[in-house]
Parts: structure tokens; C-alpha cells; sequence
């Protein structure tokens, strides 16, 4: 099986990420996913952006959750751009690629199943690191397709996504050993691992038998 070119909040190394722009951009490189991240705005929108700080990556002060979406949509990217819509993304991409939502915050889990009620369920998965959120996903929907998302305990993120059922466990890379991919194989667990962009580096990690490579530049995959 080929490794899956995943391509990190779009292609965020060529275009500013989670805005449309970059996930054309994902989309013209071929990607078989696009990972995007999304919080909860005032108004009850959900918005694609990475930090909850309006202030680390665009015009706007403040966090998501005290602005309208109206007041949003004011703001811009560093680059620019706007900042898009959960349904702005999945009426882009329709079901072109597959596209990894990542959760971020809380009571994202509802909305989020309730933006996808049309859009079908092969070609979406849904990730968090909070085991809380993706619970509460897995109550409201018990087959949408899970991922477990870590950054420094391997061990947990097994146990959790045994226990979720879950699709997938995204580690970071450098975590990795050949030993716990083939305890996640065993047990029909994927493994995605993020955020990759050096060449060496991608080259070891498909030589481990990883699932996926996330990378901000997802044509050197």
C-alpha cells in the first residue's frame, strides 16, 4: 500500500494555512487528504482556524469563541486571505479528497457531525487530541471514522483508540518505532504520522510502514 500524502492545514508551506487558498493549492499536489482545523465561533459557526488567539495568525484580537462569525469574516490572514467556513470547505473540496477535521475546543463534536450530514462518511475522519470530544463524537455517531491525535504518549493513544474503535492514531513522527506500527496494523489501526517536510526524514518514515505523512509541503511526499 502506498503511503497517504496528507497535506497539513492544506499545503501550508506554500499557501497560508486553513484558508481555501491553501487547500486548492493541497488539491492541485495531488494530496489523498487535507487536514484542517476547526473551533467554534459566538455565533455558533465553525470556523477553519488553528489557534483559538485570533491575534497569532491574523488581523483580529482576541479568541474564536467571543467573535461573531461576521466579525470573522473581517478579519484576514497575515497573506490576505479570509477565513473560511466548515461548509465553505466541504463545498470546495465535495468529495475530491478526503478531509481530516480536527476538533479544537469543546462542544465541537455536534456541530460538526450536524455540517456533515450530507457529505459522506468515506471520505472524512475526524481527529482530537481531548478523548473527552472525541467521545462524545463517538456517542452521537458510533461509525464515523476516528483518529486519536498525541504528541508524547503512545501507549495512551492505543488504549484510546482501542477503546473508540478508532480509525487511526496520528502520532508525532518522531515518536514512531516499526514496533508500534505493527501493534497498530495488528489491531486494524492506521497510522498517520504529522508533521514531516524533510525529505530524509519522509524516506525513513515510509521505510517504518507508516499509513500517512502529514507535511505542510505534501508534494515531497
Amino acid at each position: 500500500m502506498a503511503t497517504l500524502k496528507i497535506g497539513h492545514r492544506g499545503a501550508k508551506g506554500h499557501v497560508a494555512e486553513n484558508t481555501l487558498e491553501s487547500i486548492k493549492k493541497a488539491m492541485l499536489l495531488k494530496v489523498d487528504m487535507i487536514e484542517i482545523d476547526v473551533h467554534l465561533c459566538k455565533t455558533g459557526e465553525l470556523v477553519v482556524i488553528h489557534d483559538e488567539e485570533l491575534g497569532n495568525t491574523t488581523s483580529g484580537n482576541g479568541v474564536v469563541s467571543d467573535k461573531s462569525l461576521a466579525q470573522i469574516k473581517s478579519f484576514r490572514t497575515r497573506e490576505g486571505y479570509q477565513i473560511p467556513t466548515l461548509s465553505e470547505v466541504l463545498e470546495l473540496i465535495q468529495d475530491k479528497v478526503i478531509l481530516n477535521i480536527e476538533l479544537k475546543g469543546e462542544g465541537t463534536a455536534e456541530p460538526v457531525l450536524k455540517c456533515l450530514q450530507k457529505f459522506p462518511e468515506s471520505k472524512i475522519l475526524i481527529s482530537s487530541f481531548s478523548f473527552n470530544e472525541l467521545m462524545s463524537l463517538r456517542s452521537l455517531n458510533p461509525e464515523i471514522p476516528v483518529a486519536v491525535l498525541t504528541e508524547n504518549d503512545l501507549s495512551m493513544a492505543f488504549l484510546q483508540a482501542r477503546h473508540l474503535k478508532a480509525f487511526s492514531i496520528h502520532p508525532y513522527y518522531k515518536m514512531v518505532t516499526r514496533d508500534f506500527i505493527a501493534d497498530c496494523h495488528r489491531n486494524d489501526i492506521k497510522v498517520y504520522v504529522w508533521t514531516v517536510n524533510k525529505p530524509e526524514k519522509i524516506k525513513k518514515l515510509k521505510s517504518l510502514d507508516v499509513d500517512g505523512i502529514f507535511s505542510d509541503f505534501p508534494d515531497r511526499l
